[in-house]
Parts: C-alpha cells; structure tokens; sequence
C-alpha cells in the first residue's frame, strides 16, 4: 500500500490471514476416535446447525450435542472442543507484526465468521503466543456469533462502517475468499485478497 493512499480503515478476517487452518484436520481426528461414518466436510458446514453457531443462535452444548448425533460417537465436551479447534493452526507472525507496526496510523478492526469455541481457544492462544491480547491489536473486535451476523452478508460490514463512522471508500478488507471481498466491494469498501503467497505483510508494507 502507497504512502499517498486514501485508505485510513483496515479490517481484517482472521482465519486463512493471521492465523492458518486446516478445515479438514477435525474430521481426522474424529477418525482417531473410531468414527467411520459417510458425513463429510461439506455436510457439516452446509448445515443449519453450524451456520446457527457462528452467528450466536444455538450453544456450545448445543453444538456439541449436534456433533454427538451427526457422528455417532459418543464422546465427553473437552474432547469435542480440541478436535474442533485442531482446525486452528498457527497464527502468522509476519502478519501480526504487520499489524503492530500499523497501529498508529490507521483504524484497524477485525472481523470474522467464528464460533463461541474457537474463540476461546484462538484468544488464549494468542495471549501464550505474543504476550497481549488479541484485541489490543484493533481498535474494535467484531465475531459473527455475538454480532450474529457473519459474511458474506452485508449486515456485518454496515455494522462495522456505521458503529465507527467509517467512510466505505476509506476502508480496505482483507479476506482469503473471494465471495466475503465481493460483498464488501459492493458497498464501496476496498479489499485485497490474502493467499499464503501474498500476505498481510506483503498487502500493507
């Protein structure tokens, strides 16, 4: 990013851009557990149940009592929470520098499609890992399960703009899915897309 853009906002996804996943890494280790059923990824996902966790509509117990009944083993609450955040990997440490070295000269946010579990997880992790919290990176923090709204839906973008008087056109998003970078695109925000080539640190240095 130039010294003489206009971009004064940043927000960024969390998953796939400060910290790596691996979405497939949970039904391994249900595997591990004797689980042989025919459910892929894709049925899980596509799921009301799932989507209904990341915007806050049903439990952690909740959740865990639709894994219990989709994959048929029975197994205790502590075990279902690490196979499912087996999925958070490790958090990219260019990016998180990126971030801190930026702080000052921009507005920075975060804004990701997450669940009650995971972000007890990925929070405590980052505070072992760098020694601060997450949210001392951002001037705001957004998840779709306590705003219950998540991407790519536009509701959570709006949100974002109207509750911190942002102007869209003043506004970058970086994301690693193209279909989350359309929907901010069509109000006016700028976006970027991450890969594991081009990254955070690449984007905004």
């Amino acid at each position: 990013m130039t010294e003489n853009s206009k971009i004064k906002n940043i927000i960024f996804d969390l998953g796939g851009v400060l910290i790596d996943i691996d979405f497939f890494d949970p039904f391994k280790q249900f595997e591990q557990l004797g689980w042989r059923e025919e459910v892929n990824f894709d049925q899980l996902i596509q799921h009301d149940n799932f989507k209904d966790f990341e915007i806050g509509k049903i439990s952690a117990a909740q959740f865990r009592d639709f894994v219990r009944s989709l994959i048929k083993v029975q197994i205790n609450d502590d075990d279902i929470n690490r196979i499912w955040n087996s999925m958070l990997k490790t958090f990219r440490k260019e990016a998180i520098h990126t971030i801190k070295s930026i702080q000052n000269n921009y507005n920075l946010f975060l804004y990701s499609n997450t669940n009650e579990i995971h972000q007890i997880h990925f929070e405590n992790r980052f505070i072992d890992e760098f020694g601060y919290s997450l949210h001392d990176l951002f001037n705001q923090v957004y998840y779709s399960h306590e705003i219950r709204q998540r991407k790519p839906a536009s509701e959570g973008f709006h949100q974002i703009l109207n509750e911190n008087g942002l102007n869209a056109q003043e506004t970058l998003f970086l994301d690693d899915l193209r279909e989350n970078l359309s929907a901010a695109e069509k109000l006016g925000i700028q976006t970027n897309l991450v890969t594991p080539e081009y990254g955070v640190d690449k984007i905004l240095l």
